[in-house]
């Protein structure tokens, strides 16, 4: 299916290539056998061939694994492409369009679900994101998901490519998933914002965070995959750390909104200089209110008020999808900003 969707592309440039660049990682299965019999068929049709495999007997990680079939590769443009996805014959047409508009941006495109169902509420949220809220909302969840990735080598350099190896904050954790170096795409994703955020913010750069509003790749969905096993610390951890880097670094203090798990799970991650710049807490649960918020960590009790009398700025720590129309509601009656007066973190 994957081979199937790269080989009917409907994109012709001018000199006709597309090239399909793949580095084996120790798989176990007929991966390779097959990657063997399909290579003169994408030849046959003009694409340019690259295979090359880990000789070592040990994988070296996704992140590494993709590092090494970049560096084999020569085209100018690069599409992120994992073996168990589906490209629809107009991707690569549309992305790099759009990348001929935005030549510095990271483009994306939307996705369907295989099975069907899967991650059902992420892919919503996803899908219906706008162009503002890719960059406005970036640190709730990936608003670019990593398969559908399109971007110059450029880039791609800027970067310095994945990460790898253990995450250095983790050394305790010494699952698969922290051996090869957890969130890769996460951690590119931020290092990808970092390095371009003089650019943007002088607005040199017009958009860095780009998606193709079609659905161009049927996105699988693999229980008990190397992602799905990253555990949630890790990620919020990476999160906030963006956080603290790019927007509370630029706060003298802030109010907190949420004082169920999320709310307190993001104040326990911060980091001691940033834990007091926080104000105070909101919520709307009149108990919450009435008792306040002690945090043992710090043995600091903080005022919880009710949202109605928040004061910007504000850090919006309750999860959009279980009250999305509510909480939509309580922010509209206070007139506030996205992105100047309050960031969703969750």
């Amino acid at each position: 299916e994957c081979f199937n969707g790269l080989i009917e592309q409907s994109f012709q440039g001018s000199n006709g290539l597309i090239e399909i660049s793949i580095f084996n990682d120790c798989s176990t299965d007929d991966t390779l056998n097959i990657c063997k019999q399909w290579s003169n068929r994408f030849i046959e049709k003009g694409f340019l061939w690259v295979l090359s495999s880990n000789e070592t007997g040990e994988n070296i990680g996704p992140g590494h694994a993709r590092n090494k079939a970049v560096a084999q590769s020569s085209g100018e443009y690069i599409c992120i492409h994992d073996c168990d996805d589906i490209s629809h014959k107009d991707r690569i047409l549309e992305q790099i369009k759009a990348a001929r508009i935005h030549p510095g941006a990271l483009i994306g495109t939307r996705f369907s679900r295989t099975p069907k169902d899967s991650t059902k509420r992420y892919n919503d949220w996803y899908n219906s994101l706008t162009p503002d809220q890719l960059e406005l909302q970036q640190y709730r969840e990936l608003t670019l998901v990593q398969p559908t990735w399109f971007m110059t080598r450029r880039t791609f350099d800027l970067v310095g490519g994945y990460a790898i190896g253990p995450d250095e904050e983790f050394k305790s954790d010494h699952s698969d998933a922290n051996r090869f170096g957890l969130c890769e795409d996460l951690k590119f994703f931020y290092k990808y914002l970092d390095e371009t955020e003089t650019s943007y913010t002088s607005g040199k750069l017009n958009r860095r965070l780009v998606m193709v509003p079609k659905i161009l790749l049927t996105y699988r969905y693999v229980p008990g995959s190397m992602s799905s096993q990253t555990p949630r610390k890790v990620l919020l951890r990476l999160r906030v750390r963006a956080f603290e880097r790019r927007v509370l670094s630029k706060w003298t203090t802030f109010t907190i909104w949420g004082v169920g798990r999320d709310g307190k799970d993001f104040y326990n991650m911060l980091r001691p200089e940033f834990k007091e710049k926080v104000k105070e807490f909101l919520d709307i649960d009149e108990k919450k209110i009435k008792n306040g918020y002690h945090n043992t960590s710090v043995k600091k009790t903080y005022n919880v008020r009710h949202f109605s009398e928040a004061t910007p700025p504000i850090v919006i720590c309750v999860a959009l999808t279980r009250v999305e129309t509510a909480l939509k509601a309580n922010i509209n009656t206070l007139k506030l900003t996205e992105g100047v007066d309050y960031y969703h973190f969750t």
